[in-house]
């Protein structure tokens, strides 16, 4: 049933080495001083997309906003992602005071300009004390110019780093649309033009039952896909080809833009569609002849493998190549085949791409002879 009154929700972060934390308030009433109270040296601030209505007109481009003071009482607005950094790696726990939230709350996203990078992206926040699903959020006919895609921002082997699902899709794998409470996320607003809008409503809050497993994205198996993943033996990262009956081999919805590290510990690989870095790119089949540019970010140079951690669905009349076309080398995908390869720390958009062919077409390649190549 429904919980009156004043409450109280304890958050829980642990210490696991990490500083930054993107939250958001399941409580209306709270404020700022949750994280960063009097004498406190920790931090929170905001993310500003609208950079022309700010009331700053020397801000050209969505940023971060410079911290909250300390004891500031500043009110968390339910339904906004916050950026807290801890001043120390330990955790803690941490209490928010007010009215459980509950009911409908609508959030009006914005997209400022037609030429910032970024434009469009909006930190937002699960506003309840309970998981959001954001596949049932999505498909309420009360959403207007929103993308079909959440992005994490998440800390994960010693690095901070992105997270992304969309369309019962994870990157990487384990990503699902099941939102915890207090978590912060972003959303996209689709087009140049116009805002956006979506409304989180009751029937799109779950509860984590005892085998629930939030982390696990939802399979669609009859899908064909092929994830690559980078690595420089330390970091890792992935892109994820898939088909889907319903998308176009064009850009649409069903193709999700990359969200970089920006971290040069972390090689990062996407695919390039329309001048977009896309961490899922979706066509409405695999089919002969269909070529995939592949880009990626070295970071810093150094030795690197390409995996293909899942081939699945792949059509009998089709075969995956890899291609190099600074060596030349072609590699034929299966499950786990690899090409390792050297590379300074430059993007290179234009060194690899996927190639589909019918069996038999010739590899233009001895791959015995390439030193380079592991499958």
């Amino acid at each position: 049933g429904n919980v009156s009154g004043n409450a109280t929700v304890q958050q829980y972060l642990p210490g696991d080495g990490r500083q930054w934390w993107y939250l958001s308030s399941p409580v209306t009433g709270a404020t700022s001083n949750v994280f960063a109270p009097t004498t406190s040296t920790n931090k929170i601030g905001i993310y500003v997309e609208d950079y022309l209505s700010d009331g700053n007109e020397a801000t050209t481009a969505p940023y971060y906003t410079n911290p909250y003071a300390a004891g500031s009482s500043t009110p968390l607005s339910v339904g906004k992602g916050y950026v807290v950094k801890l001043s120390a790696t330990t955790g803690g726990t941490y209490t928010f005071e007010g009215t459980l939230n509950n009911g409908d709350y609508t959030l009006s996203p914005t997209r400022t300009g037609v030429t910032a990078g970024k434009r469009g992206f909006n930190l937002v926040g699960n506003p309840y004390p309970s998981y959001l699903d954001w596949d049932a959020a999505y498909a309420d006919a009360s959403r207007v110019n929103i993308s079909n895609a959440i992005w994490y921002r998440t800390y994960s082997d010693g690095q901070m780093t992105f997270h992304t699902y969309a369309d019962a899709e994870g990157v990487p794998e384990i990503t699902t649309g099941m939102i915890p409470p207090a978590q912060a996320f972003w959303i996209r607003v689709d087009a140049d033009g116009s805002n956006g809008s979506i409304t989180f409503k009751n029937t799109h809050r779950e509860h984590a039952g005892a085998t629930a497993n939030p982390l696990k994205a939802p399979k669609a198996n009859d899908r064909p896909r092929v994830r690559l993943q980078i690595s420089n033996g330390v970091n890792a990262d992935e892109a994820l080809i898939v088909a889907k009956s319903y998308a176009s081999n064009g850009i649409d919805s069903y193709d999700i833009e990359k969200m970089s590290n920006d971290n040069v510990e972390i090689p990062e690989i996407y695919t390039l569609l329309n001048n977009e870095d896309m961490v899922i790119n979706s066509f409405s089949s695999f089919v002969a002849g269909q070529e995939i540019a592949l880009g990626m970010r070295p970071g810093k140079a150094g030795d690197f493998t390409i995996n293909a951690t899942q081939f699945e669905n792949i059509p009998s009349d089709i075969k995956v190549i890899l291609k190099d076309k600074f060596t030349g080398a072609e590699t034929e995908l299966s499950e786990n085949a690899s090409y390792s390869f050297n590379a300074d720390g430059n993007e290179a958009n234009q060194r690899f791409s996927l190639l589909f062919r019918a069996p038999g077409s010739v590899t233009g390649i001895d791959n015995a002879g390439n030193q380079t190549l592991f499958v």
